[in-house]
């Protein structure tokens, strides 16, 4: 069975962390997160267990129209997990990455979202969107801006088969930055 969970409001139904681990930590199959204002997670940076505003552990889930800010990371999508849907959100002022698609992470839709003003702190995170061994994956029609640390998209350790498409990507030092082990992915209209 699938779980919906729908705030009335995005900018009045709030779930406020209090500064402590992850805001929303899902680990079942088949969620969808929509309407909320998501915020001030834990500080913890601890290597695949850092606290976001939504960290991601199980398969087929949907962030959508949701404002996610003052987080360590914004969404964290654990090791290998598959088939997300991360849309029309607003991802901003995170002390980390906005989003982080960890190692083998594959078949996500990026799109339609605002990811901006992350990673100010400039360590332990490249910025707006990182892809960590991630393939498969579409990121189209965002609007990524001032995201500091290694770029506005990052791709690194192997990342293949990706498409990014049609994004507006500025005030960042390096834009999109892909290490030479990512391979075959597919860059088009992207400003």
């Amino acid at each position: 069975k699938k779980l919906v969970i729908n705030g009335e409001n995005r900018s009045s139904t709030i779930i406020d962390g209090n500064g402590t681990g992850d805001v929303i930590l899902i680990t079942s199959m088949y969620v969808d997160i929509t309407r909320f204002t998501i915020r001030n997670s834990g500080d913890s940076i601890q290597v695949g267990n850092p606290d976001a505003g939504i960290f991601v552990d199980s398969y087929y889930i949907n962030i959508l129209d949701n404002d996610i800010i003052n987080n360590r990371y914004g969404i964290f999508i654990q090791n290998g997990r598959s088939h997300m849907l991360i849309s029309n959100n607003s991802i901003m002022n995170n002390r980390g990455d906005g989003i982080l698609l960890n190692g083998g992470s594959q078949r996500a839709t990026i799109s339609d979202n605002i990811i901006a003003n992350n990673n100010q702190e400039g360590t332990y995170a490249r910025g707006g969107i990182w892809l960590l061994s991630s393939n498969n994956n579409i990121i189209a029609r965002n609007i990524i801006s001032n995201n500091s640390g290694w770029g506005n998209i990052d791709m690194a350790n192997g990342c293949y088969g990706n498409i990014i498409t049609g994004n507006s990507i500025e005030r960042d030092v390096k834009g999109i930055y892909v290490y030479p082990s990512c391979h075959d992915n597919t860059f088009s209209y992207n400003w």
